[in-house]
């Protein structure tokens, strides 16, 4: 037993379930089992307390790209599962570890005393995408400012100039609209779309 580990409870983030050094009972196989059931879609039904939304922030952090750094995209997986079961598993972490587009929505805190101010709360949750994507945005503005300025080779690898190459300056200025808290409060019927919207920005990624 690890005495400089910590016995913990509550949490559902696996990524601050590890970086806290806390004990954690390794399910990285489902992950495994995931992959090679070749599902259209996946159904996982428990009651409450069971370990679902944990399971759901293990799957996001071991396939998302990191967004905040595109040069080295599957350095962060490697280092949040390095002593679980998948590290392992070469040839599929080769294959699957940070290598998706993933969009990772908790209703959680979905809540409201009526049907107005529950989806005030849900496009509250869907504009904190766009906020934890900040560097991205960031990095898109310095991009179409090098364009301008002719400075784009000097200031970007060829790998990320082919990943912003996807980007227009309508997606920019989606991604800084749906992020702005003021836009959010403002959200209304006409925003129905919004998921289908974000799933095609961060796909180009």
């Amino acid at each position: 037993m690890d005495s400089n580990k910590y016995i913990s409870s509550g949490y559902d983030d696996f990524e601050a379930l590890i970086n806290y050094n806390c004990y954690y009972v390794d399910k990285t196989k489902f992950i495994e089992e995931f992959i090679n059931s070749r599902d259209a879609a996946t159904l996982i039904t428990r009651p409450r307390r069971f370990g679902k939304s944990l399971t759901m922030s293990l799957l996001n952090n071991f396939f998302s790209i990191d967004y905040n750094n595109l040069d080295h995209p599957t350095i962060k997986a490697q280092n949040l599962f390095k002593d679980t079961y998948i590290s392992t598993q070469k040839e599929l972490c080769s294959k699957h570890m940070g290598q998706y587009p993933v969009i990772f929505i908790s209703f959680g805190g979905v809540e409201g005393k009526n049907f107005h101010e529950a989806k005030k709360r849900l496009f509250n949750v869907l504009g904190n995408l766009a906020v934890d994507y900040k560097d991205i945005i960031k990095t898109l503005r310095n991009y179409f400012n090098s364009l301008e300025d002719h400075s784009t080779n000097t200031k970007f690898t060829q790998e990320q100039i082919s990943i912003l190459r996807k980007f227009s300056k309508e997606d920019l200025n989606f991604l800084l609209g749906f992020s702005n808290s003021k836009y959010r409060s403002l959200i209304d019927e006409s925003d129905e779309k919004s998921i289908k919207l974000i799933c095609q920005e961060y796909s180009k990624i």
